[in-house]
């Protein structure tokens, strides 16, 4: 067999190029042909597999954290005035330890200025990778450093950051420079308000208490009135996306697009789908959140649409996971821990990856 090693990677334990890697490692001693092809949907690590796949370089500028703490960033240069931004880089969950998570203090603008550098630089077009952060302010600070000013009742420019307890002081905002094409790369279909919005679905996974979720959707709603009096983009699929920061970008001009859905096309999955036998995907958790956006389900439904069966791994298997074989675009998910103990899959990822992977041709 020819099989695809399409991993995204496994949050926390192994990068999507070192899990594909595995993969191939793992099909190669079962004696069939592996090619690693590692994918991201618009998460950490997103920038780097682009670079990696259709040239480029990153460029270090100085920015800010979540917290406003000063802090060495990077955008990446694409050449032909393209640009792409990674959210995570300065306002990742990441960046926060445990007591730091308090998400309604918390803002993107260290990501606003590292877009603002791209524009700076030239750039025409600019991507942005908004999975894996850690704020839920609506894109306000983000705005604030790309050249929104936001006004409060009197006309007065309010300083930056707005967070999320002083969104409530916005009554209207001006775009006060040229704003390039802003392409939202987002990991899920999620609105910006309501049950399935980014407050009551994500904010928890922050750090956010019960009365802050509250706070947030409230303080979401507020901006959604100021920046969307239509009620059009706050309705958008990925509005929610990044704690809001795929509705700042559509409010001003710019798209949301499927992260995954990119950078397939980035790295030339089709091509390399028409020659497989099999294609391997997977990441650190499969749950009903992957359904939403996320890269194993591009992959796989990429894969069934050629006729080529696909096959996921995870490090484990969450609740919800059995939607993604209601989808019918998946042949089967598994989890490394029907193989191995939780101790040698967190001790050594690559190799549990590998002897899984090993074990998946033979069992169709």
């Amino acid at each position: 067999m020819l099989v695809l090693c399409a991993p995204d990677s496994f949050k926390g334990t192994i990068s999507a190029a070192n899990a594909a890697a595995a993969m191939v490692h793992g099909v190669e001693a079962a004696g069939h042909q592996g090619i690693a092809l590692p994918v991201a949907d618009g998460g950490q690590g997103t920038g780097d597999l682009i670079v990696t796949a259709a040239g480029g370089q990153r460029i270090v500028v100085e920015t800010v954290d979540p917290k406003g703490r000063p802090m060495k960033g990077h955008w990446f240069d694409l050449d032909s005035k393209q640009a792409i931004v990674e959210s995570a880089v300065a306002s990742g969950l990441g960046l926060l330890s445990s007591g730091d998570r308090k998400p309604t203090h918390l803002s993107s603008l260290g990501t606003g200025v590292l877009i603002a550098a791209a524009i700076d630089a030239g750039a025409k077009t600019v991507h942005i990778a908004i999975g894996d952060t850690g704020t839920v302010d609506g894109g306000c600070g983000l705005l604030q450093a790309i050249g929104v000013e936001l006004l409060d009742h009197l006309g007065h420019v309010l300083a930056a950051p707005v967070t999320p307890t002083e969104i409530f002081n916005i009554a209207s905002f001006r775009i006060v420079r040229q704003l390039p094409s802003l392409v939202a790369l987002v990991d899920t279909k999620a609105p910006l308000l309501g049950p399935t919005g980014t407050a009551h679905v994500f904010a928890a996974q922050k750090g956010a208490s019960t009365s802050d979720v509250d706070l947030l959707e409230a303080a979401l709603t507020h901006l959604a009135h100021v920046l969307d009096p239509d009620c059009t983009t706050r309705l958008l699929p990925g509005a929610g996306a990044g704690g809001g920061i795929g509705f700042a970008i559509a409010a001003v001009g710019g798209t949301i697009q499927s992260g995954a859905e990119y950078v397939l096309d980035v790295i030339g999955f089709k091509k390399h789908l028409a020659m497989a036998d099999l294609v391997l995907t997977g990441e650190g958790c499969l749950d009903g959140q992957t359904t939403s956006g996320k890269a194993p389900l591009a992959v796989a439904q990429a894969a069934a649409n050629c006729g080529v069966p696909c096959v996921a791994i995870a490090g484990m298997l969450g609740e919800g996971y059995e939607s993604l074989i209601d989808t019918g675009v998946f042949h089967s998910c598994t989890s490394l821990l029907e193989y191995v103990p939780i101790e040698e899959a967190l001790g050594d990822p690559a190799a549990a990856i590998a002897h899984v992977s090993a074990k998946v041709p033979e069992s169709l």
